[in-house]
């Protein structure tokens, strides 16, 4: 890993999902070696448990490891675990746009409902970013970007790949 991909990242916090195995290892890797406090989920126990015992060996920084796996919803929602749901678009591992195929695939693979998968898109979303306090549901005084959709049920998003049922979008509106 460059220093050009990972920066010094000595005052900075990451968690990474799946960090403990392939391209989720190669990240919390190279941002541990760039001084990152790395906190990382993953299901595969004891390849993260060998990740983290040879980063502190190499390093001196132990990423700190949470056995979990994310595809049990119903353990999330009895925990109160708040689930965003985001395109994670960017080169190399991730080329989808699509907000509502995110949804779709929320709803489906991971059995989201089609309203936890919306608020997942919007206000868990914003709260992930750390953006709640100016984003991510409709309140006096936060900005508000506005998808009106032609669609009589929520479901209808998470339903047709590749349909676009937006009848308005309204951007940069606020009170």
């Amino acid at each position: 890993m460059t220093d050009a991909i990972f920066p010094d990242l000595r005052d900075t916090a990451v968690v990474i999902t799946g960090g403990g195995t392939g391209i989720g290892a190669c990240l919390t890797e190279g941002f541990a070696r760039q001084g990152a406090r790395v906190a990382f989920l993953d299901i595969a126990e004891a390849e993260s448990r060998a990740l983290c015992g040879r980063l502190e060996r190499e390093t001196g920084n132990r990423p700190l490891f949470l056995s979990a796996d994310l595809r049990d919803v119903a353990a999330l929602r009895a925990a109160g675990v708040p689930i965003a749901v985001a395109t994670d678009c960017n080169p190399g591992s991730s080329p989808m746009t699509s907000l509502l195929l995110a949804v779709n695939m929320a709803c489906t693979l991971f059995r989201l409902t089609p309203e936890e998968a919306l608020a997942g898109a919007t206000r868990e979303a914003a709260l992930a970013l750390g953006l709640g306090d100016e984003i991510g549901t409709l309140e006096p005084g936060k900005r508000a970007e506005l998808a009106i959709w032609d669609v009589e049920h929520p479901a209808e998003l998470a339903y047709r790949i590749g349909d676009n049922p937006l009848y308005r979008r309204i951007v940069e509106a606020k009170d």
